[in-house]
């Protein structure tokens, strides 16, 4: 049985369980079967900024942070997980129904839903922004919140990635309005009750449950048609997939371009190593020059989207600039992790040929002349098989590259996941590319402190746990490391 098959939970009980979540009383407790995804953790965090008390279990080991939380959290999955005071259990999309945690649940009677359920239901509950598209959902709904979550912080967030001035990525505001990182895996963005949407750009991605570009323009061009007819629809003008998808949307559509037509606009991109600027227009009005906190014409992107989104609802020509150029950006987002003298250390969790290729460009803009070492590791054996030449494509933008096995999330074929390794660093070799592939994260530190070159940057990339190696490469390669996250 796969986590699709599980029981339908008692939406009578769910009903309930959310109407506390916004009344005062007595504290409920929820536990987080798979909490250590990036969309439990963030739902975790706007449950407990509700009211709710939190535990939760997780295969995977968990940060230090979910414990300074005051979480009750544990390693693996066990039918004595579960705290006697707990009222209800939520799991997430990659959790099997035979979950031992699960089945206890149920066994107990207690109400369990899934991740996506609880925020279809909270959708329903407040005016609610979805971001979608396969790049760039978390940065876009994270801005998009911090332009809407002024003044008093009324606006709650969902978001798959924690902001860096909030150290969150899920706060609950006044729950009338509710930004939701929305994705396609499974269809789940079906399910959530949009009023106003961004689709960002579709491109083929999860490829277990979309064989082709056909099925994901399908999910998409119903998401759309789900809009509110009062609703705004921003997409970017120059994707001729998106512009396939509106056409049976009743809601406004609204376009966004970086450097071509768009209702709005931004011209004169400029990337330094302070940021990136741009000239913002809305139709022909220009608006003023936009210096944002973030690197890469991606991120304009990203920016100009909900920008768009928040100008079309009313906020401010002078607050939307404002409140862009204050954000300071997402964890795993072309984050600084550490720099010295002689190298610095970026982090990203790029995981699809698209965005690995942004991100090595936004790198090579942002520090020219600068030597790149990527350190790749590809997410799911599945997509990096479907898409390996584009990957071959995309990471010849480094000088070097070092690629650990595949993080074979969902699939657990450590053989063909370390072969799937050995050929990509192959086919790189062969473009042209320095590239090594390793049999282990662990291999990576050392490997790097007898190849490094001064001057050197080094990128962590993927959607696994790559971030894992930072404090030994910090600690054999760098000489006192000048960054917030420098001591991993």
């Amino acid at each position: 049985m796969t986590p699709t098959d599980h029981d339908a939970y008692d939406e009578h009980s769910l009903d309930i369980h959310v109407r506390l979540w916004k009344q005062a009383g007595r504290r409920e407790h929820v536990h987080l079967v798979g909490i250590g995804g990036t969309g439990m953790k963030a739902l975790a965090e706007f449950l407990e900024e509700s009211g709710c008390s939190i535990s939760g279990s997780d295969n995977s080991p968990l940060p230090i942070s979910y414990l300074d939380k005051g979480w009750s959290v544990s390693q693996g999955h066990s039918c004595e997980e579960i705290p006697v005071t707990t009222d209800l259990v939520i799991y997430s999309a990659a959790i099997p129904a035979d979950n031992p945690a699960l089945a206890s649940a149920r066994e107990r009677s207690l109400p369990t839903i899934s991740y996506i359920d609880v925020l279809a239901a909270l959708s329903q509950q407040a005016a609610t922004y979805c971001v979608a598209g396969t790049h760039g959902k978390s940065t876009t709904a994270a801005i998009l919140a911090h332009i809407l979550d002024e003044p008093a912080r009324c606006c709650g967030a969902v978001i798959g990635a924690e902001t860096i001035d909030r150290e969150a990525s899920g706060w609950c505001g006044d729950h009338q309005r509710l930004v939701l990182e929305s994705c396609e895996f499974r269809r789940h963005f079906l399910k959530l009750d949009a009023e106003h949407a961004i689709i960002t750009n579709i491109e083929r991605d999860h490829l277990d449950c979309y064989p082709c570009l056909e099925d994901v323009l399908e999910a998409f061009t119903e998401f759309a048609s789900q809009l509110s007819p009062q609703g705004k629809l921003v997409i970017p003008s120059d994707s001729e997939a998106v512009w396939r998808v509106v056409g049976q949307s009743p809601a406004e559509v609204i376009t966004f371009g970086v450097e071509c037509p768009a209702d709005w606009r931004a011209e004169d991109v400029r990337i330094s190593s302070a940021g990136t600027s741009f000239q913002l227009f809305h139709f022909a009005r220009h608006l003023g020059r936009v210096t944002l906190r973030i690197h890469g014409r991606h991120n304009v992107a990203n920016a100009l989207a909900a920008m768009a989104l928040a100008g079309e609802l009313g906020v401010a020509e002078l607050h939307l600039i404002q409140r862009a150029e204050s954000f300071a950006g997402i964890r795993r987002r072309l984050e600084l992790i550490a720099a010295d003298e002689d190298h610095i250390l970026l982090d990203d969790y790029a995981h699809h040929p698209t965005a690995v290729r942004s991100i090595l460009e936004a790198v090579r803009q942002t520090y020219p002349g600068r030597s790149i070492c990527c350190l790749f590791q590809p997410h799911q054996i599945t997509r990096t098989e479907e898409l390996f030449e584009e990957f071959v494509e995309s990471l010849q933008l480094a000088d070097r590259v070092v690629i650990p096995p595949v993080f074979a999330a969902r699939e657990g074929d450590l053989q063909r996941a370390t072969e799937c390794s050995l050929r990509l660093a192959a086919a790189c070799q062969s473009a042209g590319v320095s590239a090594t592939a390793v049999g282990s994260l662990d291999q990576i530190a050392s490997t790097m402190e007898t190849t490094s070159s001064p001057g050197e940057i080094f990128l962590t990339v993927g959607a696994g746990d790559i971030y894992r190696i930072h404090h030994e490469l910090i600690g054999r390669l760098f000489r006192h490391p000048e960054s917030g996250r420098a001591a991993g």
